[in-house]
């Protein structure tokens, strides 16, 4: 081997060297911008809606964000430089847009998107039925709308422990009153998204439905006569029903007001049985007698007005009748 050859490969391991700090200087290749958010978070009208979006590579870890279609005008919605979509939604819609991140050198990538705007939460039922201790109650099923179901329910506010009903997380309001009180609760759905609503309602346990317990009064034939059924508890929404015997002759009773009246067209004494029905079915009779004593006579405690008819008179002529009263209040 000749000098020279002998010195070229002596320089090659210097040239070796030399080669491999020249490529740890020099920048390292950069990797290509990828957006890594893969999907947005719905959104709900009216309320307030912010998400973040990623990007990865490229030549810093700054990116400018663009919206290169699709419209989020529409929706209520923004997209900022920074990559922030936020705003109010004021439509229900799916928006469609394509996002494109960038980074300080240009390079870039885009991704479609899609954002799903839901109807705003909230509770359908405008109240909640009366019950009746001691009767199973009508089961309410809460209603709820907007969001993403499936919803749960809850008491948030009030209890409903000691009145003997409870509540279940699908909304079912059920079972037997034991007490009578008016409770006010306030309820909370939730949806799968963890938005929620309240709602304050007032739950009314009503005493049992009942008569009062005065008699009928007396009736005097050819007299007006009016007197009411007197009932207590239910719900209200009472109907009123003969279920047994029959009123004296020409006396009616309202099927809505619970009013026996009209005029007595003869005498005697009449048994009959009331039935009331109040709105939810409820049921309650009681017997009673009513006597129809003759003008003029009253056996029933009472002020009693003599005569029962006046005199006549004629027109232009002085008139005198003598009344007379009788009995006790």
């Amino acid at each position: 081997m000749n000098s020279h050859k002998k010195l070229c490969f002596q320089r090659l391991p210097l040239i070796s060297a030399i080669a491999a700090s020249l490529l740890a200087l020099a920048p390292a290749a950069s990797a290509a911008v990828t957006i890594t958010t893969t999907t947005l978070p719905g959104g709900f009208v009216g309320k307030a809606y912010s998400s973040s979006l990623k990007a990865a590579g490229g030549a810093t870890s700054v990116y400018t964000w663009s919206l290169v279609s699709g419209n989020l005008a529409g929706s209520g919605l923004t997209l900022s430089p920074a990559g922030i979509i936020a705003g109010t939604p004021s439509a229900v819609g799916s928006w469609a847009i394509s996002l494109k991140a960038t980074d300080s050198v240009g390079s870039s990538a885009t991704r479609p998107f899609v954002i799903n705007v839901n109807a705003a939460l909230r509770m359908l039922n405008g109240g909640l039925p009366p019950g009746v201790v001691g009767v199973v109650y009508q089961t309410v099923t809460m209603v709820a709308t907007g969001g993403s179901g499936p919803y749960q329910w809850s008491v948030a506010a009030g209890t409903l422990a000691g009145t003997g009903l409870s509540l279940t997380q699908a909304g079912v309001i059920s079972g037997t009153p034991t007490t009578v009180a008016t409770t006010p609760l306030t309820l909370k759905v939730t949806d799968a998204a963890g938005n929620s609503v309240t709602r304050a309602y007032s739950l009314k346990v009503n005493a049992v439905l009942s008569f009062g317990t005065a008699p009928l009064p007396d009736a005097e034939s050819g007299i007006a006569y009016s007197a009411s059924i007197a009932t207590a508890g239910g719900v209200g929404g009472n109907r009123f029903f003969l279920s047994a015997g029959s009123l004296p002759a020409g006396l009616t009773l309202g099927a809505t007001t619970g009013k026996i009246a009209g005029t007595p067209t003869s005498t005697g004494t009449a048994s009959f049985t009331v039935l009331v029905v109040d709105a939810q079915n409820n049921v309650a009779a009681r017997a009673y007698s009513l006597l129809v004593a003759a003008a003029g006579v009253n056996l029933s405690p009472g002020i009693l007005i003599s005569p029962a008819i006046l005199s006549g008179s004629a027109v232009g002529s002085a008139y005198s009748q003598q009344l007379s009263a009788s009995g006790s209040p």
